[in-house]
């Protein structure tokens, strides 16, 4: 689209009206109702934001959400819901940590040998030097294996 500016100015009013009662009185409110009610369901309300304006979206403006859009959405509600039900979930960092734990080094290993792969790479694959820092940040994520999987333990 061009870029007209006596386009705009026949339309002052209106940008003037969203501009004010969208932007200022709906702040207003919102800061009048924050200050009224305690702060675990204001942050709650507010972290819910995101996911109220891209269903609106969706419903009102018929965008069409891709899937990061709706991962989003499910990955803020269900933390949402978590955090309100004061549920401990400990298990489930525990579990992360020791996925993290044995994954990271596997799979920069894997890494590691695919990237020295002629018959994948071709004229490609690593050189010395490259080999050389690919081995290290390998030691270094069984370092970071090794201490994840020594702080689940510790917790048990």
């Amino acid at each position: 689209e061009d870029f007209i500016w006596s386009n705009i100015l026949k339309e002052k009013f209106e940008i003037l009206y969203a501009g004010i009662l969208s932007g200022g009185l709906a702040f207003v409110l919102q800061i009048y109702a924050q200050k009224n009610i305690f702060p675990a369901p204001s942050a709650i309300i507010f972290s819910l934001e995101g996911v109220f304006a891209t269903i609106a979206a969706w419903i009102l403006l018929k965008q069409v959400l891709d899937i990061n859009n709706l991962f989003g959405c499910v990955f803020i509600l269900f933390g949402v819901l978590f955090s309100a039900t004061g549920l401990k979930l400990i298990f489930i960092i525990q579990f992360a940590q020791i996925t993290n734990g044995v994954l990271l080094p596997l799979i920069a290993a894997i890494l590691l040998w695919i990237m020295n792969k002629d018959s994948i790479l071709g004229s490609s694959k690593n050189n010395l030097g490259q080999n050389i820092l690919g081995i290290l940040l390998v030691l270094i994520s069984i370092f970071l294996s090794f201490r994840s999987l020594w702080s689940v333990y510790q917790s048990l």
